[in-house]
């Protein structure tokens, strides 16, 4: 485990599942604190918790497009956040799926830290 470095862009994530349309919400505080960039992109998924691991990885996706590659991420769904950390094993495949894409990014970012956070700390979930 490396120190957190001093500078890192700050990344909010939320997914939102309805029958009809579902969405991940991403906000992005770069690292110079200078500009927050927002992005709520539609998907298909077929449970909350699929929009959750969408989110993630929509989120790390959002930073290295926009040239952060220093990346602390928050989400507010535990079971998502602990099985990135912990690695256990998964019952769904679309869990999979998206882990295996999470860890595939973060092996694109010069550090990432991961962690969960309150829902009502969660500004990502406001833009839906």
């Amino acid at each position: 485990m490396r120190p957190t470095p001093f500078l890192y862009a700050h990344v909010q994530t939320d997914g939102s599942f309805t029958r009809t349309q579902s969405k991940t919400a991403v906000i992005l505080k770069t690292a110079d604190s200078l500009t927050t960039l927002q992005k709520v992109t539609p998907i298909a998924a077929i449970s909350s918790t699929e929009a959750e691991w969408a989110s993630v990885y929509h989120g790390l996706v959002y930073a290295l497009e926009n040239n952060e590659p220093v990346v602390a991420l928050e989400n507010d769904d535990f079971g998502v956040i602990s099985a990135i950390i912990t690695k256990r094993d998964l019952r769904h495949d679309y869990a999979k799926h998206y882990r295996n894409k999470i860890t595939m990014i973060v092996g694109n970012t010069a550090w990432t830290g991961i962690r969960w956070i309150p829902r009502e700390a969660n500004e990502a979930d406001d833009l839906f």
